[in-house]
């Protein structure tokens, strides 16, 4: 308790709040680790005597862990004293300690109840809680509670007259994979916004939050609705990946692309956890949605795009301001000459990424571990376009080589 007061006794003596302390940002202009002395430095100038972040996080996460329950208590009992707040509070849902972020959405979520806050929560508010949630993954164990509280944020502002959403019995799963599609099939929302939707369940499936089983459960429920319902879902993932490499041709900005070949690598991430299904029923689902030639299809349009790669100055790049000076209008350092190839650099890896996501696709809708009839897809895969598309997938690996990236 002393310890806590006199932490508290030096942000109000030196007129800051905690707000200051961002998560993962460098305290007290020191670094993440403080410098040591090296042998060239005798006089010890290079010693950084700043506290590191790690240590002055952990004597101020416990104020800030108090503040933010303190924030949901008053948010719970008297909402209205915290209404002209909601932006404010909403910059603090990133942070990377659970218990502050969960505290907030669930201060927010509280302050949503009131209809006024409601029309107030734009679109770029569900972009900051989409953002916020791809960091949820920093203390994996506290993931799954820490998904809940946001996506009850996005599910109030999907369905305005909803009432205890977070009181609800659905399975988490459920709870976290409805609201990031409904907002996935906006025709607003951005690819930026996609982008973290599909990193935001690869990264569920992956510590085993989200069940891929779920996009293909319509084989396991008896009702028409549901049969429909789970065919849909498999083909939000599938659609956003096939538009992504179509656009590939059109685009020449290198963010245009960073974020159209993003959506193309999360998306098939999570597509190939889906194609690895145990029952006969999800797989001839994805046999029926003409998975394997779709999946083909896009395996010929990264090839027809990767050649593009042989010259770094293919792609059109807007340099940052900051690194330019505003006289002369060049470049401040000479380091920033190598932008345009640190980002063809982002781009080839993400296009690679897509390419072995893909891959590992059609490999699991054909393993022999799974209990279901795979021979169907085999003989789509060898038939796809008389067999070209095998050719296709060959000479681009021939390509990939000669590129020698």
């Amino acid at each position: 308790m002393s310890s806590l007061l006199k932490w508290t006794r030096v942000a109000k003596a030196t007129a800051r709040n905690l707000d200051s302390l961002g998560d993962g940002q460098v305290a007290a202009g020191g670094q993440d680790i403080d410098a040591a002395a090296t042998k060239n430095d005798a006089d010890q100038t290079n010693v950084i005597a700043s506290m590191s972040y790690v240590r002055l996080n952990s004597q101020l996460r416990p104020i800030q862990r108090i503040l933010a329950l303190a924030v949901l208590a008053v948010a719970t009992k008297q909402p209205h004293k915290f209404s002209e707040s909601l932006a404010r509070i909403l910059t603090l849902v990133d942070s990377l300690d659970p218990t502050v972020a969960q505290s907030m959405c669930d201060a927010v979520l509280q302050l949503l109840n009131i209809p006024r806050n409601l029309a107030r929560f734009t679109r770029a508010n569900v972009e900051k809680v989409l953002s916020s949630m791809t960091q949820a993954f920093y203390v994996p164990e506290k993931a799954e509670a820490s998904l809940l509280s946001f996506c009850n944020i996005l599910t109030k502002w999907l369905k305005p007259e909803a009432k205890d959403i977070a009181e609800s019995k659905e399975p988490a799963s459920s709870r976290i994979i409805s609201p990031l599609l409904s907002i996935l099939q906006k025709p607003e929302t951005s690819q930026e916004q996609r982008a973290f939707i599909f990193n935001i369940i690869r990264q569920g499936i992956r510590y085993e939050i989200v069940s891929a089983v779920s996009f293909t459960s319509s084989s396991t429920q008896k009702s028409t609705k549901s049969k429909g319902s789970g065919a849909q879902q498999l083909l939000q993932v599938l659609r956003p990946l096939e538009k992504s490499v179509d656009r590939l041709s059109e685009l020449e900005n290198f963010h245009d692309l960073f974020r159209d070949l993003s959506v193309a690598f999360s998306s098939a991430s999570v597509l190939k956890k889906v194609c690895l299904v145990s029952h006969p029923e999800g797989h001839a689902m994805l046999i029926v949605e003409d998975v394997v030639p779709k999946l083909m299809r896009v395996i010929g349009e990264i090839k027809d795009f990767l050649p593009r790669f042989k010259d770094a100055t293919a792609f059109k790049l807007d340099t940052p301001s900051v690194c330019i000076d505003p006289q002369t209008r060049k470049v401040i350092a000479n380091k920033y000459l190598l932008l345009p190839y640190v980002f063809n650099t982002r781009l080839f890896r993400e296009l690679c990424g897509a390419i072995s996501n893909v891959g590992q696709c059609l490999s699991n809708l054909q393993s022999d571990l799974l209990e279901n009839t795979n021979c169907v897809p085999i003989l789509q895969l060898l038939a796809y376009d008389l067999g070209d598309g095998l050719r296709d997938l060959y000479n681009m690996l021939k390509d990939v080589e000669a590129l020698g990236l």
